[in-house]
């Protein structure tokens, strides 16, 4: 189910799907990405995304320039998570 659509201005954001399967909507675009799936949003791209209806996914979150990493986690995934690293 994908989440509301969202936006960063300044930054690439850089998704790597861990496990599952999830949906992104990027530009008016919908895809599904499976495990080992990797799907890079440009600055100022309008963007959605979220586990596939067929169940829980994980997910890693990275932005470039460097400002935040993350695990991004959709629909009861796994817990756990990402350290950030300068």
């Amino acid at each position: 189910m994908l989440r509301a659509a969202g936006i960063r201005l300044l930054t690439t954001e850089i998704c790597y799907v861990l496990d599952g399967a999830m949906e992104f909507l990027v530009d008016g675009e919908l895809s599904s990405v499976r495990t080992g799936g990797l799907v890079v949003v440009p600055p100022g791209t309008v963007h959605a995304f979220g586990a596939a209806t067929d169940g829980a996914a994980e997910a890693d979150t990275r932005y470039r320039p460097f400002r935040v990493l993350s695990a991004a986690r959709s629909n009861c995934s796994r817990g756990g998570g990402m350290g950030q690293r300068g």
